[in-house]
């Protein structure tokens, strides 16, 4: 027998009978069924491989998963996943009719040599198990992964909500210029270092369980405009930065400072010059707008409200640290402020 592997994305279940716009559901007494395919999250179904073979058939909006009785062929329903509960493994088998798409849905264990098959071909009747023969319209299924994406719009920050916490700043490795042995002052050029990470996460916290699904089962496309804390310590929405939309995890950009700088060092005295980064972090509760469109003709697309939180962490100002090292470590005797924007800077002598 030949297995193939069930799709990686959610997909729905299409059957044979009625050329393909019949899918398997659940309807109110949690039985499987056939019924027209809508496009909708309710019909998809998720795979997640057993390690006892096949895989669990899970929808992302109940939660509950395909079940079969071997013991009790006349119906095939759906419940809580229980891992000890046998009848929930299924394999997909392309034998004999590889070519033409069709295939046949096993209940595991295969020695019971259980079939899906849809009772009668009609709308609205139910699935039993039964055994390899039958009517091949009744008894072969395909799967169609749904390659829909979630489109986020509109979205709103509550700026008047945000709030914002400094950061300790992060110092950088230090350069030493010695002129202790000369007699006039020193003026050189000196590169200060510096390697940062800047992070944004988007937390989405749908009320909405079909958005909520969608959300999370799905690529969602947006770029937005970020919100960050300034150098004054007020928040403002970033014309010049974009994140991608996450639903809880963090995006993480590393930030290279490399200065030229340069330095003129007294006679006879010995500086150390470092580069320090401040931080500023920031949460700001938004609103948006989710659509979700289904890659099935025809369908209308899904639209529903998004609410969260984003939670920025991002470099607001640097500066460059002096300090008179010639008889031994020193207080700083000189803060030379710096632009984030620039790699030169010029720091006189104190």
């Amino acid at each position: 027998m030949a297995g193939i592997p069930w799709p990686t994305e959610p997909f729905y279940i299409l059957s044979q009978v009625n050329d393909t716009d019949l899918v398997v559901g659940v309807n109110s007494e949690n039985h499987a069924v056939l019924e027209p395919l809508t496009g909708t999250a309710d019909q998809l179904w998720m795979a997640t491989s057993d390690a006892r073979g096949g895989a669990r058939l899970r929808n992302p909006i109940s939660g509950l998963a395909l079940y079969a009785r071997p013991a009790d062929s006349t119906w095939v329903g759906a419940g809580p996943v229980d891992l000890s509960v046998p009848g929930g493994c299924w394999v997909l088998d392309d034998y004999p009719n590889a070519s033409d798409g069709w295939m046949r849905i096993q209940c595991l264990p295969q020695s019971n040599n259980w079939w899906l098959l849809a009772q009668t071909p009609e709308q609205g009747t139910g699935l039993i198990l039964a055994g390899w023969n039958g009517p091949n319209d009744q008894k072969e299924f395909n799967t169609m992964p749904e390659t829909g994406e979630v489109t986020v719009t509109d979205i709103q920050y509550a700026m008047t909500s945000a709030a914002s916490l400094a950061e300790p700043p992060v110092d950088f490795l230090a350069v030493t210029v010695d002129n202790t042995q000369a007699s006039v002052a020193l003026m050189t050029t000196i590169t200060l270092s510096g390697s940062i990470q800047q992070s944004s996460q988007f937390q989405t916290s749908e009320s909405d369980t079909e958005a909520t699904a969608y959300t999370q089962s799905f690529s969602v496309k947006a770029d937005l405009e970020i919100a960050e804390v300034t150098a004054t310590a007020t928040v403002e929405e970033s014309q010049s930065q974009t994140s991608g939309y996450t639903s809880g995890t963090a995006s993480t950009q590393t930030w290279e400072h490399d200065i030229q700088t340069q330095v003129t060092v007294p006679a006879g005295k010995k500086y150390s010059y470092q580069q320090r980064v401040n931080y500023g972090q920031v949460t700001v509760p938004y609103t948006a707008m989710g659509t979700f469109q289904s890659c099935v003709a025809n369908t209308k697309p899904y639209i529903f409200p998004v609410t969260g939180s984003f939670t920025g962490l991002n470099a607001t100002y640097a500066e460059i640290l002096v300090a008179d090292i010639t008889t031994g470590p020193s207080p700083v005797v000189q803060t030379v402020p710096v632009s984030l924007l620039t790699s030169t800077a010029s720091v006189p002598a104190p």
